[in-house]
């Protein structure tokens, strides 16, 4: 009999460790899963913040667009009121001539 006990305290050490080692790897299952979950998440949100990103980049490009443009228009508005003030005083300078001569007469 004392072989029998002795081999039932080791079936009972093996048994003891085997449900151990069983709930370590639970343990770490669900760690995993939770990490995995978290990964996801993660992952979710590193694409939501590319997309905002990209839409933001979409819109400071169009807001250059825009400020170009208005550059533009407003550089050639620049060179109207350059032109209409040159006529301007063209005008009134040969008006002013033409009534200086007229009033000679």
């Amino acid at each position: 009999m004392p072989s029998n006990s002795g081999d039932l305290k080791i079936i009972n050490s093996k048994d003891k460790e085997i449900e151990r080692l069983s709930h370590s790897c639970q343990e770490a299952k669900d760690e995993y899963e939770t990490l995995h979950q978290h990964n996801n998440q993660l992952q979710e949100s590193l694409e939501k913040l590319r997309q905002e990103r990209r839409k933001s980049c979409d819109k400071d490009d169009a807001f250059k667009k825009r400020q170009a443009e208005v550059n533009r228009l407003l550089g050639i508005e620049s060179e109207l009121l350059q032109v209409w003030f040159f006529a301007i005083c063209c005008v009134f300078h040969f008006g002013t001539n033409v009534f200086l001569d007229i009033s000679h007469y």
